[in-house]
C-alpha cells in the first residue's frame, strides 16, 4: 500500500472523529449490560400487540372498568326489595290468664321465639333513581376513556421507542463503518513502523490511538442510547430485566401519508381524543350528580312488607283481637309507604356545590379544547417542517456524496490536498447521519400528532371529517445506502 493511500486513511480517522465531536450526546459513557435469557424479536406492530395483551396499567384500568359496572348493578339494584330479617330466642317465666286477670308465674319457665321480617322497595323517587344509574353509567364511560387514555400513551411510547432504536442502529452502523477504516489505517502504520518505513510517522501513529479511543466511547454513546430505548421497549411490552428486546424493522424511513390542516385534525380530535372522552364524561357525572341532589328535596314513593311469628308455649294465647298479646303472634301485612326529609340546610348546600361542580366540570372540558387546539396547530406545523428537513438533509446528504467524489478523484490527480479531501468526510458522515436524524425527528414529530390527535394520522384520510383534503402529501425520501 502506498504512502499516498496510507495517508488517506489518516485523514479518513481525522474525519471521523471530528464527526463524533459534532454528534449529540458525545459525554463520556458505559454500556450497560445485563444478563439475558430470552432473545425476543419483534415488528413495531408486534411490539404494540405484545404491549396491549397483558401491561398492568391495562389490566388496572378493566378492573376500575369493572367496579364502576358493579355500581351500575347496585344502582339498578334499588329496586330489588331490602330485606331486614331478626330472630330472638330466650327464655322467660309463664304469663296466665287474659287481660283482665292475669298473672306471672317464676316458677314454670319456658323457651320464647321471635321472627320479625320487614322489606322496602323504592318504586318512585323524582328521579333520585334514575340520577343514580346515569352517575353510574358515565362512571362506567370516565373509566373507559382514563384506560384508553393509559393505551394511547402505551402505544405512542412503544412507537417512539421503537424509532429511537432504529436511529441508534443506523448511528451505530456508521461508526462501525467508520471504524473499519481507523482499523486499516492502524494495521498500515503498524506495518510500516515493522518495515522500518521512511515514510512512517510516529505522530501519526499516537494521534491514531488517541482517535481509536474516542470512536469507541462514541460507540459506547450510542449504545447507552440503544440500551435506554430498548428498556424503554422492553417496559412498554411488560417483559422482565432478563428478556432482551431485537428489532426487525430496521430501515429507518420517514412515514409517507397525506398532512390535513390542523382544522381537520381538530374535529378528530374531538371524536378520538380519549382526554376529550374522560372530560365528557366527567361533565355528565357533574350533571348526574346535580339532578340526584334536586331529586332529594323531594320524598320517595315505596312498597312496605311486614311479617311476625312470636311464640311461647308458657304464655297463654289471647284470643281477644283487641287484645294485646306479644308472647303468641303472627301478622303479615303489606303497604304504601312515604319516605321524605326534611334538612334544607344540608340539601341546598349540596345542590349548589353539585352545580359549581358541574360548572367546574364544563370549564375544564372548554379549557381542554383550547390547549387542544393550540396543541395540534403546533404539532402540524412540527410535521411540515421536519418533513422538509428531511428534504433539506437528504439534498445536502447528496451534495456532501458527490463533493467527497469530486475531492477525492482530484486528490488522486494532485489537484487537491489532504484538508480538501478530510473537508468532503467530515461533511459526508455528518450529512449521513444527519439525514437519519431528520428522519427521526420526523417520526416522531408524527407519533406526537398522533397522540395529540388520538387517532393514527398516517391512516386518515383528509376530509373524511369535513373539509377539502389537503395537498401536502408526505412522501417518503429516499435514503442513502450505506
Amino acid at each position: 500500500m502506498s504512502s499516498k493511500l496510507n495517508r488517506v486513511l489518516v485523514i479518513f480517522a481525522y474525519a471521523l472523529v471530528s464527526l463524533l465531536y459534532w454528534l449529540p450526546g458525545n459525554a463520556a459513557a458505559t454500556p450497560t449490560t445485563a444478563e439475558t435469557t430470552e432473545v425476543v424479536s419483534v415488528s413495531s406492530a408486534q411490539a404494540i400487540d405484545r404491549a396491549l395483551a397483558g401491561h398492568p396499567t391495562l389490566r388496572a384500568g378493566d378492573a376500575d372498568i369493572d367496579a364502576m359496572k358493579a355500581r351500575l348493578l347496585a344502582a339498578w339494584g334499588v329496586y330489588v326489595p331490602k330485606i331486614d330479617f331478626t330472630t330472638l330466642f330466650t327464655v322467660m317465666p309463664a304469663v296466665r290468664g287474659d287481660p283482665f286477670n292475669g298473672f306471672t308465674d317464676y316458677d314454670d319457665w319456658g323457651p320464647f321465639v321471635r321472627v320479625d321480617v320487614a322489606a322496602d322497595s323504592p318504586i318512585y323517587a323524582f328521579g333520585q333513581l334514575e340520577a343514580l344509574r346515569d352517575a353510574a353509567r358515565a362512571g362506567i364511560d370516565l373509566s373507559r376513556a382514563k384506560r384508553a387514555i393509559a393505551q394511547a400513551e402505551l402505544v405512542y411510547q412503544v412507537r417512539r421507542a421503537y424509532c429511537d432504536l432504529q436511529l441508534a442502529e443506523e448511528v451505530k452502523a456508521v461508526l462501525l463503518d467508520g471504524k473499519k477504516y481507523l482499523e486499516r489505517a492502524r494495521k498500515r502504520l503498524e506495518t510500516m513502523e515493522e518495515e522500518d518505513d521512511p515514510q512512517y510517522d510516529q505522530i501519526e501513529m499516537l494521534k491514531l490511538r488517541v482517535f481509536e479511543a474516542d470512536v469507541q466511547e462514541r460507540v459506547f454513546s450510542v449504545e447507552r442510547d440503544l440500551s435506554r430505548a430498548e428498556h424503554m421497549l422492553r417496559q412498554s411490552m411488560g417483559l422482565g430485566v432478563d428478556v432482551a428486546v431485537r428489532i426487525t424493522e430496521r430501515d429507518l424511513s420517514p412515514y409517507a401519508f397525506v398532512v390535513a390542516e390542523s382544522a381537520q385534525y381538530m374535529a378528530l380530535a374531538l371524536q378520538s381524543r380519549p382526554e376529550i372522552a374522560a372530560l365528557n364524561a366527567k361533565d355528565a357525572v357533574a350533571q348526574s350528580e346535580v339532578d340526584l341532589q334536586l331529586a332529594r328535596f323531594f320524598p320517595t314513593l315505596k312498597v312496605i312488607g311486614n311479617y311476625r311469628l312470636a311464640y311461647s308455649p308458657v304464655a297463654d294465647d289471647q284470643l281477644s283481637p283487641f287484645a294485646s298479646d306479644s308472647y303468641n303472634v303472627h301478622t303479615v301485612g303489606v303497604s304504601l309507604g312515604l319516605s321524605w326529609t326534611f334538612d334544607l340546610g344540608q340539601q341546598l348546600g349540596r345542590y349548589h356545590e353539585a352545580l359549581a361542580k358541574q360548572e367546574k366540570a364544563h370549564q375544564d372540558r372548554e379549557a381542554e379544547i383550547l390547549k387542544l387546539q393550540m396543541d395540534i396547530e403546533n404539532a402540524t406545523a412540527d410535521v411540515k417542517i421536519q418533513a422538509q428537513l428531511i428534504e433539506i438533509q437528504a439534498s445536502a446528504l447528496r451534495a456532501a456524496r458527490g463533493w467527497l467524489i469530486a475531492k477525492s478523484d482530484l486528490y488522486d490527480t494532485g489537484f487537491a490536498t489532504l484538508d480538501d479531501v478530510q473537508d468532503a468526510l467530515v461533511e459526508y458522515y455528518k450529512r449521513k447521519i444527519g439525514h437519519y436524524q431528520a428522519i427521526s425527528t420526523f417520526n416522531l414529530a408524527v407519533l406526537k400528532l398522533s397522540r395529540v390527535v388520538g387517532a393514527d394520522v398516517t391512516e386518515y384520510v383528509p376530509g373524511t371529517t369535513g373539509g377539502a383534503p389537503s395537498q401536502n402529501r408526505m412522501d417518503s425520501p429516499k435514503i442513502e445506502s450505506r
